[in-house]
C-alpha cells in the first residue's frame, strides 16, 4: 500500500541519517588521522532526504497514472 511505502521511505531516510552519524563516531575514534564532521552528516541527510523527495514524487507519479 501507499502508506506501507511512504513509512518505508521514511525509514530508509533516518536509517541514512543513522548510519551517516555512526560513520563519523567511527572514524573519530577508529580510524587515524580522520576526524569528524558535522558537514559530513549534513551532507549525508541531504542525500537522503533527495533520495526520500524522489521517491516520494515518483511514487505519487505512478499512483496518478503519469
Amino acid at each position: 500500500s501507499t502508506e506501507r511505502l511512504k513509512r518505508g521511505f521514511w525509514l530508509i531516510f533516518l536509517s541514512s541519517i543513522l548510519f551517516g552519524a555512526l560513520l563519523e563516531v567511527i572514524q573519530y575514534y577508529l580510524v587515524p588521522d580522520r576526524s569528524f564532521d558535522l558537514g559530513d552528516i549534513a551532507a549525508d541527510t541531504a542525500g537522503g532526504a533527495a533520495a526520500y523527495v524522489y521517491s516520494y514524487i515518483k511514487l505519487l507519479r505512478i499512483n496518478s497514472g503519469n
